[in-house]
């Protein structure tokens, strides 16, 4: 079986994290115990993906107890070497400033495939919307645009080898093809026609803009609202730089809009299309003015193809995922249908 079982087995991970991570703690002297907790735990026989959260209470030269929360995301066929690489390289930059933090990368290991980081204190955003703190969630997404208008304007080295595979829609996993098969193996053919028509004109028209170089930007490539963490008042965590690279930096804008009205739009209790509304105008506003840009016809464009190519990804997901919400689905594909005019 595979190694990776070993980072569910309190004792081996006490052992090694005293060899690999309590000499990056001078402060500290030794680890008392671990707490595992698996969030993502897919182990198949030929594959795993996992994220484990591993809460270690550390002896500090007192006597003391410090607790920190590490985490380790693991991939058996896509190693995250380049994830700890990209993540170090900008924890090092001005995209770790205050008030936005990003979690501290500690080492990379090939034995499990998987990089180890300190975690972010807090919880993720979408859990102000959950608990209808409006007001609160409002001021992150202010934070939210300023980290983004942040990022696309980094003068990141050239030589920083991000993720190619995920600069076009194209070729971002699980691409067209793949997306194609699976639904029409799932539900008879029914949605092919719209698929292949909608990703032949997202294809065609990212091709168009492309051509623009000033349109390119290191962008985070997986905006949305669980990938940010509230940390306090006045601050904003970011995580998951699997996805980072070098693209239209209107695919933030777009995805992170789309993600914000569904989020709104999926909740139980209230689907409020005036609020996802007015979070949507606060997030772009805001980017702009941070920005300096006038949202142009070709700029709404460009972030329209983003939002509907995101809202079709989203519906395809809900198809497709292992308690899959067909209803929630064909609202939000018919929805997608109808902005794109397909």
């Amino acid at each position: 079986m595979y190694n990776i079982l070993n980072l569910l087995d309190e004792k081996f991970v006490l052992s090694y994290f005293k060899e690999k991570i309590l000499p990056i703690y001078p402060y500290f002297v030794d680890i008392k115990k671990i707490q595992i907790t698996p969030y993502k735990k897919m182990i198949w026989e030929g594959s795993y993906h996992v994220v484990i959260e591993f809460k270690t209470f550390f002896i500090n030269k007192e006597g003391g107890i410090n607790k920190i929360r590490i985490i380790c995301s693991a991939h058996s066929h896509e190693p995250r070497e380049r994830a700890y690489q990209i993540l170090k390289y900008f924890w090092d930059s001005s995209l770790h400033a205050k008030p936005i933090e990003i979690p501290h990368p500690l080492f990379y290991s090939e034995e499990f495939r998987g990089v180890f980081y300190r975690a972010l204190r807090g919880r993720n955003v979408l859990h102000l919307l959950k608990e209808g703190k409006v007001e609160s969630l409002k001021k992150k997404i202010v934070m939210a645009a300023d980290f983004f208008a942040r990022l696309h304007e980094l003068d990141v080295d050239e030589n920083l080898e991000l993720n190619p595979g995920m600069e076009r829609i194209e070729t971002v996993i699980p691409g067209k093809e793949a997306v194609l098969r699976e639904m029409s193996l799932r539900y008879d053919g029914v949605y092919d026609k719209d698929l292949k028509k909608a990703y032949d004109w997202f294809i065609k028209t990212e091709e168009k803009y492309f051509k623009n170089k000033e349109n390119i930007a290191v962008i985070h490539g997986d905006a949305h609202l669980e990938n940010l963490i509230d940390i306090g008042p006045g601050r904003l965590g970011v995580i998951d730089f699997s996805d980072f690279c070098r693209s239209d930096f209107t695919r933030d804008i777009g995805t992170f809009m789309q993600q914000v009205e569904h989020n709104v739009m999926s909740r139980t209790v209230e689907k409020d299309e005036n609020l996802a509304k007015e979070l949507k105008e606060i997030f772009l506003n805001r980017y702009l003015e941070k920005r300096n840009l006038e949202l142009t016809k070709e700029l709404q464009e460009r972030i329209n193809l983003y939002y509907y190519w995101t809202g079709i990804r989203t519906a395809v997901y809900l198809f497709l995922k292992f308690d899959k919400e067909p209803s929630k689905a064909i609202n939000l594909f018919e929805k997608i249908k109808k902005g794109m005019n397909l």
